[in-house]
């Protein structure tokens, strides 16, 4: 009897052993085939540019991506619209991105970080459109760069500072400010569900994504000592962010062009004057809002019978 039940036992052991290495193999095969297959993006842009809202923001969400291009021999720009002064700390989180960008192995002269009072930190506010693809097109112009990357409508986090990055991307694609030969990434936000599972996210990844870049265990570790010259930014809930979220793993992105970039909502006009016609988000994420559809831009709703 206790032979037999030593024999279960064991035979339970073996199976969950056996789960477990045909588990790893399959992540392992995964991986291989996002590196070498063509989702990795093997096209090799002479000069990318990212465009982030505030010191960090290429840590927490665009390592992978950022690594990846690095490591494929291109030459990275980074264009920080923020110094991260909310707290009154802009000096600090200055030399902190500066720290940073030194670690991943992004050259100080490729650095820029604005501080306008125009782009302020916060989460709060959008910033105007025209304003912000005014920046981007001169950043573009400056450095030559053929591929941008930035944050998609939902900015990741929901931060306004990021959604108007996006914005004028979407701007500067509708408008045909850009060459036809640029190419405009987005980092796709998802649920919070799957924000939080780490490499468990993987497979739901390569099958939805357009381009997906996954950080080996060097990366990862680049990406956590980069994300530590951000010590003012490092509060307990950070360590759990760098512990858990897919994006210090796993980088999805789409392709904006000018046919995917128009908004998926229904516009009516609402009022009119010579200079412009206000239209209604009638669907949209952020139904207070409107859409201005000769200035692309975001402005309040004004409200009508």
């Amino acid at each position: 009897m206790d032979l037999s039940t030593d024999s279960h036992n064991l035979d339970i052991q073996a199976y969950i052993v056996h789960l477990i290495g045909f588990i790893i193999f399959f992540y392992v095969l995964l991986c291989l085939c996002i590196v070498l297959g063509p989702k990795a993006f093997k096209d090799k842009p002479h000069n990318v540019i990212f465009f982030t809202a505030h010191p960090d923001d290429e840590c927490m969400f665009f390592i992978p991506t950022i690594l990846h291009f690095l490591q494929q021999g291109n030459v990275v720009y980074l264009s920080c619209f923020s110094s991260g002064n909310f707290y009154g700390l802009a000096e600090v989180r200055r030399k902190e991105l500066q720290k940073s960008c030194k670690v991943l192995g992004i050259d100080k002269e490729n650095l820029q970080i604005l501080n306008e009072s125009h782009f302020p930190d916060d989460p709060a506010t959008y910033w105007d459109v025209k304003e912000v693809s005014d920046v981007m097109l001169e950043a573009v112009n400056r450095t030559q760069a053929d591929m941008i990357v930035t944050f998609d409508s939902g900015g990741v986090s929901g931060h306004r500072n990021h959604i108007s990055l996006y914005n004028a991307a979407r701007n500067l694609v509708e408008t045909n400010r850009l060459n036809k030969d640029i190419k405009v990434l987005i980092l796709e936000t998802t649920s919070i569900f799957r924000k939080y599972l780490f490499g468990l996210d993987l497979p739901l990844s390569y099958l939805t994504a357009d381009f997906i870049m996954v950080s080996s265990v060097l990366n990862y570790l680049t990406g956590w000592r980069a994300m530590l010259k951000h010590w003012t930014q490092m509060e307990w809930f950070r360590w759990l962010y760098l512990t858990f979220s897919r994006y210090m793993f796993v980088n999805t992105l789409q392709q904006i062009s000018k046919h995917s970039s128009k908004p998926n909502i229904q516009l009516r006009a609402t009022k009119s004057s010579e200079n412009y016609e206000e239209l209604e988000w009638v669907k949209t994420d952020y139904p207070e809002r409107t859409y201005d559809e000769k200035s692309h831009n975001i402005c309040k709703l004004y409200k009508h019978v």
